[in-house]
């Protein structure tokens, strides 16, 4: 998991881009050792760090799926997605070897073709999608 300085260095960073003033709320998926059970169910915990939260979710079976699921169940203002900078080829290897690629594009992928599906609706988060 992220270590609290990181979350503390990582608000500032979003904050002085952008215009946010309310409490931040940092995700971190723990994934299932066997990922082969395809119906696990999640298990979610919020804490408080300071302003901002932090919300623990264990028993995954992907990453960028479980951050999209919550997405929609959390109904946030806006989606901080962070981008790796590793290059095309590490990437790639990791996907193979491991299942996991750029999270923060696979999230927006899932999202945008949910939104497509749905249709018009309620309010949609802003998604942003930040360099490392």
């Amino acid at each position: 998991m992220a270590t609290s300085s990181f979350r503390v260095r990582k608000a500032a960073d979003i904050r002085a881009h952008y215009q946010v003033t309310d409490p931040l709320a940092f995700l971190h998926v723990n994934l299932l050792d066997n990922r082969s059970e395809f119906i696990a169910p999640l298990r979610v915990q919020v804490t408080q760090e300071g302003e901002n939260f932090v919300i623990e979710v264990s028993g995954a079976i992907a990453i960028a799926n479980t951050i999209a699921y919550l997405s929609e169940l959390i109904d946030p203002i806006g989606i901080f997605l962070g981008l790796t900078g590793q290059n095309l080829m590490h990437q790639s290897l990791r996907y193979l070897l491991l299942g996991e690629g750029e999270i923060g594009l696979i999230v927006y992928a899932i999202v945008v073709r949910y939104w497509e599906w749905i249709g018009k609706g309620p309010r949609r988060p802003v998604l942003y999608i930040m360099g490392t």
